[in-house]
């Protein structure tokens, strides 16, 4: 994994989400999602967007993606999906 996005194990995001409900439990995806509607100009729902600045995936300030939020979305969307077509 890239070194942005290293300290995003599975447990951090469970924390960073517990006491949600957001009606699935896909929170990578949900993450990845925000980035790139922040990066679109979008809107993304209030949890979601302090659940992603908190990460580090999103600036405080900007609300734009950091390094971390675009290495974060190819991983999710990209990488992940490349890695398993390789599998098989």
């Amino acid at each position: 994994m890239k070194k942005a996005i290293a300290h995003l194990t599975e447990e951090v995001i469970e924390q960073a989400f517990t006491g949600t409900n957001f009606g699935r439990t896909d929170f990578d995806v949900i993450l990845a999602d925000t980035v790139l509607k922040r990066a679109a100009g979008y809107h993304s729902g209030g949890t979601a967007t302090a659940i992603t600045i908190r990460l580090g995936l999103l600036g405080e300030k900007t609300k734009k993606p950091t390094k971390a939020g675009h290495e974060w979305a190819l991983e999710v969307f990209y990488s992940r999906r490349k890695r398993m077509e390789a599998k098989g």
